[in-house]
């Protein structure tokens, strides 16, 4: 058999798929067909492991660097916020309060 009929034999036994993009070059080895076809499958691979691909994966292949601290450079002292559930909690903090002053009666 020839290379060209064995090329012909391998083209028209391939995947529809693979069939039609490997026919398109219209290869005259088997050699020729065959890598072809290789690079036909690889292509439609990647293709469909494309569509799978979960958003959280694609986010982590293409990773967004988040913009730097912004610091307000018009106030001089710093304030911190205190968070609501700060307050809560230091609502709950006793306060010490210091021992009345007993007057010396000796004066």
């Amino acid at each position: 058999m020839s290379d060209e009929a064995q090329a012909d034999q391998f083209i028209n036994g391939l995947n529809p798929d693979v069939f039609t993009l490997v026919n398109t070059g219209r290869p005259n080895t088997f050699a020729d067909a065959l890598n072809r076809a290789k690079g036909a499958e690889a292509g439609l691979l990647r293709q469909r492991r494309a569509q799978f691909v979960p958003e959280a994966a694609k986010a982590a292949e293409n990773p967004q660097i988040p913009p730097p601290p912004r610091f307000d450079a018009g106030s001089s002292s710093v304030k911190r916020k205190i968070s609501l559930k700060e307050k809560e909690n230091n609502s709950n903090v006793p306060v010490p309060v210091a021992p009345p002053v007993q007057e010396n009666s000796n004066n």
